[in-house]
């Protein structure tokens, strides 16, 4: 029987550590990258797209990681609000707007999914069905307990840290409308292409 892995490709912020867990709870080998040229057997590897519905959001988070570097265990430091400039805001936008552009498509790839984060914590018994798994029964009330009251969710709100978050808002909605980007966001489902 031929040995497949999963590889959960992502901006940073976005949740890939949580669908590690949940992948790994049915007992496939899957590993995360933030890094979309990153070398595997494509033949026996299916490469899952992860992206948030909350564009805007993870932009924020981004912002945010960049002066905590906390990303899925939180030590609860009280950092100083800082405003985001704008060459900081664009660059963020372009890293994660285009990141999944940067994969090669035309690799022999053993299957290729884009599904956004909210939908697999909606429903990850559907998540799981689309590569043919299911839950691991003994894994599956831990992961229940992490969805989605249980999951340790960062502490730090934009709103409070990000100074001109409402000025950042404004660069989003401009940069939406002034700029032809290289990557189409993927529908609101999991799609296999």
């Amino acid at each position: 029987m031929e040995q497949f892995q999963y590889l959960v490709s992502s901006p940073v912020r976005v949740g890939s550590h949580y669908v590690i867990q949940l992948l790994g709870s049915s007992g496939v080998r899957c590993q995360k990258t933030h890094d979309p040229r990153l070398v595997v057997d494509y033949a026996h590897t299916y490469l899952i797209m992860l992206y948030r519905l909350d564009r805007f959001g993870t932009l924020m988070s981004h912002a945010i990681w960049t002066r905590t570097r906390e990303s899925n265990e939180y030590t609860n430091q009280d950092p100083s609000p800082f405003v985001v400039s704008r060459t900081e805001f664009d660059n963020i936008f372009v890293h994660n707007m285009t990141y999944h552009s940067k994969h090669d498509l035309s690799l022999p790839w053993a299957g290729i999914y884009r599904t956004n984060f909210e939908d697999v914590l909606a429903d990850n018994a559907a998540f799981l069905q689309q590569f043919g798994l299911k839950i691991n029964p003994m894994a599956k009330e831990i992961w229940n307990s992490l969805v989605p009251g249980g999951m340790e969710k960062s502490p730090y709100r934009y709103e409070r840290l990000v100074i001109n978050h409402e000025q950042c808002r404004e660069w989003f909605e401009e940069n939406l409308k002034n700029t032809r980007m290289l990557f189409n966001p993927p529908q609101h489902q999991s799609s296999h292409l």
